[in-house]
């Protein structure tokens, strides 16, 4: 599984968000909690088009037949 939140931003026309935040840790927990055990988090400067797509590469990697 992929989880990506971001809530903080460098940016003077986009102000920080407040909720994303929790959100994430609300899914990664749920997830968790029905047994998911291979899950990658990405959080806000570790979000870009290169680490989404090689989070998601990695997966493809992981994943066996069945999944």
């Amino acid at each position: 599984m992929l989880l990506v939140g971001s809530w903080q931003f460098r940016s003077g026309l986009i102000s920080d968000l407040g909720g994303p935040e929790n959100d994430l840790m609300a899914m990664e927990t749920l997830m968790r909690g029905q047994g998911a055990t291979d899950i990658t988090v990405l959080r806000n400067d570790g979000v870009s088009r290169t680490t989404v797509e090689t989070a998601l590469h990695a997966l493809g990697l992981r994943s066996k037949p069945g999944d």
